[in-house]
């Protein structure tokens, strides 16, 4: 601001005061001696120093404001985000992450002259943070120059306490981030003590953690297609996508898959997830015929979904593809248990007693590394869709039947068909 007059500088931080102090600080940095000797024609103008908003002689000018306040009639050459989050519990926050990125888009940037640079300073809280909407996907933590589609290039600056490969400060693997003040035995206390989805955000600046949090990547085992028992009971479940592709920037997955099942030697559910399946963020008439594909090809023994506004918006597209398919079989619309976490706690508790599998190859993989990021990934529909035969399996849902040759059970199976006049020719 010293050097180029009428420069505008526009800082934000993830609350008002914060900016404001940081303002003030900046402020008061023009009226040292040491800044007069350097810019002696560009000292604060005296009737403009309030700690928020206050111009220079030059005609240089700083304004501060809280992430999703108004800058209108601002303009700014640079703009500054720093900590747009306050903690964890805005980051996990859909709504909050919702607001920032909106806030962003329609407010700051629409306030930038042509030419105008942008620097962002955060720690990294979750994958769809502000930087996460910003870099592309793919981004593994590397430093220099990202080339984005939609959002220009930037320059990254990622360090993560302990290095890795190709560390921008030319650090070896596995050195730690300023050892002369915070030395390798604090560092490796505090990688200790710290929950594995902190370290690998907070400290790593990689909001998605190698071994995972929730789901570790050693407690399930892989399994070639080929290898599962044919005397596996099949299952099917989905995860049927609430938001319309064609109206969302980033529309939800639906995800569908086929699992088998199969009880070990001391009578404990062994789960085979995904032994096929299918996802896209596809309008419904697509998914639903894949949903059916799916059906017709493996004849699943029941099929399951959950219950609520996706129900009531497909259910009635459903039956009557099911019809004009001739596709036999039924869903069984499960209850939500609360949270995507609470949702989950069952297929937690298989697979880190070593009892579920998952499938070499692409689909696998992607399944994988969506449980590894859960639940601070940006979708986890894979994940839901997976969890919910471990659900039914835990709850013994009738649905599910253990042991011996399974049959459908009649009364449920008579509701597949509710209002079918040709319910008889259906039946098996």
């Amino acid at each position: 601001m010293g050097r180029f007059p009428d420069k505008k500088v526009l800082l934000a931080s993830y609350g008002s005061t914060i900016a404001a102090g940081f303002g003030r600080k900046v402020r008061n940095l023009t009226e040292t001696d040491e800044y007069k000797v350097v810019f002696p024609d560009a000292g604060l103008a005296s009737d403009s120093k309030a700690k928020g908003e206050w111009e220079l002689a030059n005609g240089s000018a700083f304004f501060a404001c809280g992430v999703g306040s108004a800058v209108t009639s601002k303009r700014g050459d640079l703009a500054i985000i720093d900590d747009p989050v306050k903690g964890r519990k805005e980051a996990d926050s859909e709504v909050v992450r919702k607001a920032t990125w909106d806030w962003y888009l329609s407010d700051l940037t629409s306030r930038l002259k042509p030419g105008a640079a942008t620097v962002i300073i955060q720690t990294r809280w979750h994958e769809k943070d502000l930087s996460g909407m910003i870099l592309p996907d793919g981004w593994d933590g590397e430093s220099g120059w990202v080339e984005t589609e939609e959002h220009g290039r930037w320059y990254v600056v990622c360090l993560p306490a302990e290095a890795k490969e190709h560390d921008i400060l030319g650090r070896q693997p596995g050195e730690w981030l300023w050892p002369e003040w915070f030395t390798p035995a604090w560092w490796e206390a505090k990688k200790k003590t710290q929950p594995p989805r902190n370290w690998s955000s907070l400290y790593q600046q990689s909001p998605t953690p190698d071994e995972g949090s929730y789901f570790k990547r050693d407690w399930f085992w892989r399994y070639d297609i080929r290898d599962i028992p044919s005397h596996a009971k099949l299952y099917q479940t989905a995860d049927f996508a609430v938001t319309d592709a064609a109206d969302a920037d980033d529309p939800d997955f639906t995800e569908i898959g086929v699992h088998g099942v199969t009880q070990d030697e001391d009578g404990m559910p062994r789960l085979y997830l995904l032994k096929d399946g299918y996802y896209g963020q596809n309008d419904p008439d697509t998914w639903v015929n894949e949903y059916f594909n799916l059906v017709k090809r493996h004849r699943p023994l029941c099929e399951f979904a959950e219950v609520g506004v996706i129900r009531r918006a497909t259910e009635g597209l459903l039956k009557r593809t099911r019809r004009a398919r001739r596709a036999i079989g039924r869903i069984e619309w499960v209850s939500h248990i609360g949270d995507k976490v609470a949702n989950a706690r069952a297929l937690q508790n298989m697979a880190s007693m070593g009892q579920v599998g998952i499938p070499n190859g692409d689909a696998g993989d992607r399944l994988l590394e969506q449980l590894l990021k859960f639940p601070a990934a940006a979708h986890d529909d894979g994940v839901d869709m997976a969890a919910m035969i471990a659900r039914v399996i835990d709850e013994a849902h009738p649905g599910v039947k253990r042991g011996g040759r399974s049959k459908p059970v009649q009364d449920r199976w008579d509701k597949a068909f509710d209002e079918d006049d040709s319910e008889e020719s259906w039946r098996i």
